[in-house]
């Protein structure tokens, strides 16, 4: 099996903990990484180096999701590598106690 390196990737999710780490050590490799997260002090400070290019997006918007992917192909012109990494903390407790809100969010993420 050959080694894979990207030249590109995008990652959702990608501001913070594992997200933020793929996209480092993806950077740290001489890949250009799209980072889409929710907008926020966290998606501001994942930029920096012309290799992390972050772009605001909430996945469960499926308008953001498409425009995530216009700007990632607009930016990168190729996309070798996605993670969808995206995710909020769990919804718990039975099934038939949980807000129908939460679920739903969570589902939809």
């Amino acid at each position: 099996m050959t080694d894979f390196v990207p030249k590109t990737a995008v990652i959702t999710g990608g501001a913070s903990g594992i997200g933020l780490a793929l996209a480092k050590r993806l950077a740290s490799q001489g890949a250009r990484v799209m980072v889409a997260d929710l907008p926020g002090e966290a998606l501001k400070r994942a930029s920096g180096t012309e290799r992390l290019i972050t772009q605001e997006c909430d996945v469960s918007d499926l308008a953001q999701v498409e425009a995530l992917a216009d700007a990632a192909f607009e930016t990168l012109e190729t996309v070798d590598l996605v993670l969808n990494n995206a995710g909020q903390g769990g919804v718990r407790g039975k099934l038939w106690e949980v807000d129908p809100d939460k679920a739903r969010a969570h589902f939809d993420v």
